[in-house]
């Protein structure tokens, strides 16, 4: 599996942290659609999102588009850490 459209789910960081796991098992990943969910710009959501990263380093598009994050300069500060 090379892409993944969980878009529109309702998934929360919570449900995030439970995927993280098994997503990142995946090491051929190089897109993963998260848009229009339910997640917010937490350290902890963000720290997961950094984790999943740093664990699979194929994926190369992540869309966090329409979701509850409203500082997105944290999320992209800590993101290009990863990169």
């Amino acid at each position: 599996m090379t892409h993944l459209y969980l878009g529109k789910n309702q998934i929360t960081e919570d449900v995030f942290e439970i995927m993280e796991s098994h997503l990142s098992m995946n090491q051929k990943l190089v897109y993963l659609d998260l848009s229009s969910n339910k997640i917010n710009s937490t350290v902890e959501s963000t720290q997961r999102i950094m984790n999943f990263m740093n664990k699979n380093n194929k994926l190369r598009t992540l869309d966090l588009s329409n979701n509850h994050i409203t500082d997105i300069k944290f999320i992209i500060k800590n993101l290009e850490k990863v990169s």
